[in-house]
C-alpha cells in the first residue's frame, strides 16, 4: 500500500493510499482533515493518485453510501457506481469504478 499526503502551509491537510493490482488502481483510503474541507484537497489527492499510475486502465474505490461528499466527488471525477452492499450492522458501502481507455482522463 502506497501513501501520499497533501500539505498546506506545512500542515497535513489530507492523505490518500492505494495499491496497484495488474492494471487496476485500487484507492484504499482517502481522508481530509475537517479544517480543509471544501478546498479541493480530495480532488487533488485523487488526481495525484491517478497521475501516479498512468498504466492503470481501471480505478476502483468504495465509500459509505451515506457519505454524500465522497459519493459526489467520485461521480464528479468520472466514476460510475457499480455496486452497493448492506452489512448486518446497517452500514452500507457503495463501490465505484472508472475505466480509462487512454492516458487522457
Amino acid at each position: 500500500e502506497t501513501f501520499f499526503g497533501c500539505f498546506v502551509e506545512r500542515n497535513l491537510a489530507g492523505a490518500i493510499s492505494y495499491i496497484v493490482k495488474q492494471e487496476t488502481l485500487d484507492i484504499y483510503r482517502m481522508m481530509v482533515y475537517p479544517a480543509y474541507f471544501r478546498r479541493g484537497i480530495a480532488s487533488t489527492l485523487l488526481r495525484f493518485a491517478e497521475d501516479s499510475v498512468p498504466e492503470a486502465r481501471r480505478v476502483i474505490v468504495s465509500t459509505g453510501t451515506k457519505n454524500l461528499p465522497a459519493y459526489q466527488l467520485y461521480l464528479k471525477h468520472g466514476f460510475k457506481k457499480v455496486s452497493q452492499g448492506q452489512f448486518e450492522i446497517g452500514f452500507s458501502m457503495t463501490d465505484f469504478e472508472k475505466l480509462r481507455h487512454n492516458k487522457s482522463y
